[in-house]
């Protein structure tokens, strides 16, 4: 009995929803849009056709890029250097791959930083 009441009340609510959605765009296809309404719609019809012009040319520029240069093969190989933070100062680490969080601390001119990172998958190393 309960499943057919809840049934029965989102039926109501599609249905009151739906009358209501028609409702709305016959007023307004009655009424039509007024003068800032149809500013709004310009200005967003401006945007969306800029966006889909620059998308295309994107998208000619990456194809020509390929015929030019062919597919890619491989990633590139980035290499990390974990010996110095990002303002030059030695870290002295310890990582392990097993561990499920990794803090690294800098001390260089009087400054400690404390770091917490995703764990690396390197060997236990140790940089002063």
């Amino acid at each position: 009995m309960k499943r057919a009441l809840d049934e029965l009340v989102q039926i109501l609510l599609a249905v009151f929803g739906w009358l209501a959605f028609v409702w709305l765009w016959c007023n307004a296809l009655i009424v039509g849009p007024s003068r800032s309404q149809m500013m709004g719609l310009i200005i967003v019809m401006i945007i969306d056709a800029v966006t889909i012009v620059m998308t295309m040319l994107w998208i000619r520029w990456n194809v020509a890029l390929t015929r030019r240069k062919g597919p890619r093969r491989s990633s590139r190989a980035v290499e990390y250097a974990y010996d110095r933070d990002s303002s030059g100062v030695p870290v002295r680490h310890e990582i392990s791959s097993s561990d499920r969080f990794i803090v690294l601390e800098a001390h260089g001119e009087g400054s400690a930083h404390s770091k917490v990172a995703r764990p690396a998958v390197v060997p236990c190393m140790e940089s002063v």
